[in-house]
């Protein structure tokens, strides 16, 4: 959608100081640069890391330079119990709080998994009790009280404590330390996992079309069979749909690129 906006008045009392050049190049253009592997580990199922190799910054919780929140994904034979009910679960830390403090003091290095997802749930596996076979969903496990003291999240300290508590959105939490961080999530809570946007279908007709349904890469004219030419997501996040992110590749040359599982083009969906 083209703006138009008048700036004739700003031009006028910028003239008035003496200003020559009144329109200086500019672009309101968003570069779409691809994403890190770590990020992009890191918003998926995440990576396994131990206490000693993550950093501690202002209290907060780092992984090469990225805010992350630490849990301990295996649950053992509680898994099917913490699946109805995530409060039985284990928490997740956000914070250098006293219970990892004590964990490294007792040299417990037990394998965590960093994470920098922001929608709350969080993949957890166990041992099915009878069949002996390792078992894995989904729970919203719950944040550790002792990082929300830790930090005085909110002022918990002093403030209503359970309130505090039970309305801890990671998100805010992120947002809330952006700053202390070079890196942050591409993704926000509300993105659909996996999922393109609603009018993808549209834009990515359009965008084949405008390339004449030819693969960018090899150069192969698909106009005859269209549905072997996918349009692809340079930096592997399915809902940014700048067209400077956008990629006409077949079949073929789209499985070879570095972030074709994050496109899921395995799947033939980006189509």
């Amino acid at each position: 959608m083209r703006l138009t906006v008048d700036f004739s008045a700003l031009h006028a009392a910028v003239r008035k100081m003496g200003a020559e050049n009144l329109r200086p190049d500019f672009s309101l253009e968003k570069n779409s640069g691809v994403l890190d592997p770590i990020d992009i580990a890191l918003s998926g199922e995440g990576i396994e890391v131990e206490l000693k190799d993550v950093n501690i910054k202002s209290g907060l919780l780092s992984y090469r330079g990225r805010q992350v929140l630490l849990y301990i994904q295996d649950h053992g034979q509680r898994i099917y119990s913490v699946l109805e009910d995530p409060e039985k679960g284990n928490k997740y830390h956000i914070a250098n709080c006293r219970k990892l403090v004590e964990m490294r003091e007792r040299g417990r290095f037990e394998r965590y998994v960093a994470t920098n997802v922001l929608t709350g749930s969080f993949l957890i596996s166990g041992m099915d009790y009878y069949t002996g076979k390792e078992f894995k969903g989904e729970a919203a496990l719950k944040v550790c009280k002792y990082c929300l003291g830790h930090l005085n999240y909110q002022g918990y300290r002093q403030g209503s404590r359970s309130l505090i508590f039970s309305q801890f959105s990671i998100d805010d939490f992120f947002a809330a330390y952006s700053s202390f961080f070079p890196y942050m999530p591409r993704r926000k809570a509300g993105d659909k996992d996996g999922a393109y946007t609603d009018d993808w279908p549209i834009i990515s007709g359009q965008y084949k079309a405008d390339q004449g349904f030819k693969c960018e890469l090899c150069g192969v004219d698909l106009s005859s069979d269209k549905k072997l030419l996918h349009t692809h997501h340079k930096n592997g996040v399915k809902t940014d749909n700048q067209r400077s992110n956008f990629q006409a590749l077949c079949v073929d040359c789209h499985r070879k690129q570095p972030l074709t599982k994050e496109c899921s083009c395995a799947m033939k969906i980006c189509n």
